[in-house]
């Protein structure tokens, strides 16, 4: 009985961290360049609900070609896709210069 006991909690344990799904974040930003040699964008982001405060940082690119086609200052829209083992961008794409974006001041 004791064995069958351990043995289901182990089953219930392994269940709940198995197959989690990523959380995905529509995140809006301006580009500011691209970091460890194309494999990452340093970014200036609106806040993300529920996530994260408006700040500059560096997200690793899913596509590090999608980069090349953005020029430093551009503003961008982008999925934040959040799994167990960190986190990356994806579906990287330029926004009309008219978009007005929300980002966190930046000390001179």
């Amino acid at each position: 009985m004791r064995v069958w006991i351990t043995t289901m909690f182990v089953l219930l344990l392994l269940a709940g961290c198995a197959g989690k799904e990523p959380l995905v974040y529509p995140v809006r930003g301006q580009y500011v360049m691209p970091a460890f040699n194309g494999a990452a964008a340093i970014i200036d982001h609106e806040e993300i609900t529920g996530y994260m405060a408006a700040m500059r940082m560096t997200f690793r690119v899913d596509d590090p070609s999608a980069r090349y086609k953005l020029q430093p200052g551009v503003k961008i829209a982008f999925d934040l896709v959040v799994t167990a083992d960190g986190h990356y961008i994806t579906d990287l794409k330029a926004l009309p210069d008219s978009t007005v974006l929300n980002l966190a001041p930046r000390n001179p």
